[in-house]
C-alpha cells in the first residue's frame, strides 16, 4: 500500500459541503483556541497521554476531560473554540442521527445534537473516536451520515476521523504528529487547510512504526476542505 506516498486523499460527504467549507475563509494572525475533549477509562487508558502531548503545543489547547466534559459544557464551549479533538469512544447506533460521542456519566453528545448547534467560529476537528467516520452500514449504506459529516455540516470546513475502532496505543502518537505539523512554524498559528497533508505525514510516520499494521494506520480519514 504505498498511496500515502503518491496522493493525498481528502473526501467530502456532498459537494455542495466541500464548497461551503472553502468559502469566505477568514485569515487569523493568532493560533486558534483548540478544545480537546477526553474521557480515559479502562478501555482507553492511554488517552490521558494524548491530551498530554496536546496540551505541550500551547496555552491556546483547552482540555475538558472527565466530570469536565459533560454534554453542556461540551455543547457551551464548541461554540467558542474554532477547533475541537475528541479523544473518547464513538458509537454507532441503527438510528444514523443518534451516534454518538461518549461523554461523561455514560451521556451521549449525538450526531443531532451537533447539527442543532449551528458552530459559528468552526474551522476543524480531529475525531480519534472510533467509527466516527463509518457510515450507517445497517441499514442505508448509501446514506453519508455519521459523526465526521455531521460535523462538517454543522460549520467546520476540515475534520479528521476513523473507519472502526482506534487501537489506542496510537491516539497519542498520531495526535502529536498531527499538531506537530499543523503548529510546526514559528509562531504556531496553523491553518485548517494544511490538516489533510499533516494527516499524511503523521500517517507515513505511523507506518515506519515497529509492529504497525495496515488496519491501524489506514483507519484514519480527512473529510472536507
Amino acid at each position: 500500500m504505498n498511496l500515502p506516498d503518491i496522493y493525498i486523499s481528502s473526501y467530502t460527504p456532498t459537494l455542495s459541503a466541500l464548497i461551503k467549507a472553502r468559502f469566505a475563509v477568514v485569515h487569523r494572525t493568532a493560533p486558534p483556541n483548540l478544545l480537546v475533549i477526553g474521557q480515559p477509562d479502562e478501555t482507553l487508558p492511554e488517552v490521558k497521554e494524548e491530551l498530554h502531548r496536546i496540551q505541550k503545543f500551547g496555552d491556546f489547547v483547552n482540555i475538558l476531560v472527565g466530570k469536565g466534559a459533560n454534554h453542556q459544557t461540551v455543547l457551551s464551549s464548541l461554540q467558542q473554540h474554532p477547533w475541537a479533538h475528541f479523544a473518547c469512544h464513538g458509537h454507532l447506533n441503527k438510528q444514523p442521527f443518534h451516534s454518538s460521542f461518549q461523554l461523561h456519566d455514560n451521556k451521549h453528545l449525538t450526531l443531532l445534537d451537533l447539527i442543532r448547534a449551528r458552530l459559528p467560529n468552526a474551522e476543524f476537528a480531529f475525531l480519534s473516536a472510533c467509527h466516527s467516520a463509518a457510515g450507517d452500514i445497517l441499514g442505508t449504506p448509501d446514506e453519508v451520515i455519521h459523526l465526521a459529516a455531521a460535523l462538517q455540516f454543522s460549520g467546520f470546513r476540515s475534520v479528521v476521523g476513523t473507519l472502526w475502532a482506534i487501537a489506542d496505543i496510537d491516539g497519542p502518537n498520531i495526535a502529536e504528529d498531527f499538531y506537530g505539523y499543523m503548529f510546526r512554524e514559528l509562531g504556531g498559528i496553523g491553518d485548517f487547510r494544511d490538516s489533510a497533508i499533516a494527516l499524511n505525514r503523521a500517517i507515513q510516520v505511523m507506518r515506519k512504526r515497529k509492529g504497525m499494521t495496515i488496519d491501524r494506520w489506514i483507519n484514519f480519514v480527512h473529510i472536507g476542505a
